[in-house]
């Protein structure tokens, strides 16, 4: 520290020394060293000219970041930063909800495969015209039975707007269409003479004439038609034409 300080302190003796002395800056021609261009000043004058250039480009600098789009990605507080901030959220939010579905789907899809695998005699012992265990259509909750009244023919299975749909057994399209009481719905004939009924759908996934695998997504639960209460699907199942109860065939609790 102290050999700074003395150090300085000579510095700026040296410099008030001289900060008055004049200087001649001279510019020479290389090829025949004769005087081009001369200039007298002080040491005080080229100091001042630095901190003028110096305080220059510090105000030059303020004004771009403070006028131009250089500051906008700069500053992170900014309206643009916090625009780019939020489009990136959104897309974030968009990939998570893609992702979600992505496991809903293959949750049902596992299901399926173990639905699919039935100790054997199950259901073959009671309905031989069984060819193959159904799988349950949605992954949802079981909100209403199969009423033998003729009232509700049919399992209602709450869920989210957007929950896969799956066809219970391998079959053909027979009707994929907007009914304005059952909304979108979907009517697959399958092995054995049965057939299955998908209502109140959000979106259809497949067409009329489609062949189907089974625990293929077909659909996504929704609201639709009037007598929709809420999400969920109305799931209808019949033999040989004639309504049953889908539980029967269905590996439910």
């Amino acid at each position: 520290m102290a050999f700074w300080r003395e150090f300085m302190k000579n510095y700026w003796q040296l410099f008030l020394s001289i900060k008055d002395k004049p200087f001649k800056g001279i510019v020479l021609d290389p090829d025949t060293l004769q005087e081009k261009f001369s200039k007298n000043f002080r040491p005080l004058d080229l100091l001042l000219a630095l901190l003028s250039l110096f305080f220059a480009g510090f105000v030059l600098s303020l004004l771009l970041l403070l006028f131009s789009p250089l500051g906008r990605w700069i500053s992170p507080d900014s309206e643009f930063a916090a625009h780019s901030n939020k489009q990136e959220i959104q897309s974030l939010k968009r990939q998570v909800t893609e992702l979600e579905q992505q496991m809903k789907s293959d949750q049902i899809y596992l299901e399926n495969l173990k639905n699919i695998i039935v100790p054997e005699g199950k259901n073959k012992a009671h309905h031989p015209n069984v060819s193959s265990s159904f799988v349950v259509p949605t992954n949802g909750m079981l909100t209403r039975e199969f009423e033998t009244n003729d009232k509700h023919k049919a399992l209602d299975f709450a869920a989210q707007s957007g929950t896969p749909i799956v066809s219970i057994q391998k079959g053909k399209v027979e009707k994929a269409t907007f009914d304005p009481l059952f909304g979108n719905l979907i009517e697959i004939s399958h092995p054995d003479r049965f057939l299955s009924k998908y209502m109140h759908c959000q979106s259809i996934l497949v067409k009329q004439g489609d062949s189907v695998s089974t625990g293929q997504n077909i659909a996504t639960v929704g609201s639709t038609g009037s007598l929709s209460s809420g999400p969920h699907l109305h799931f209808e199942l019949f033999l040989h034409g004639k309504s049953v109860d889908p539980r029967t065939y269905l590996n439910l609790p």
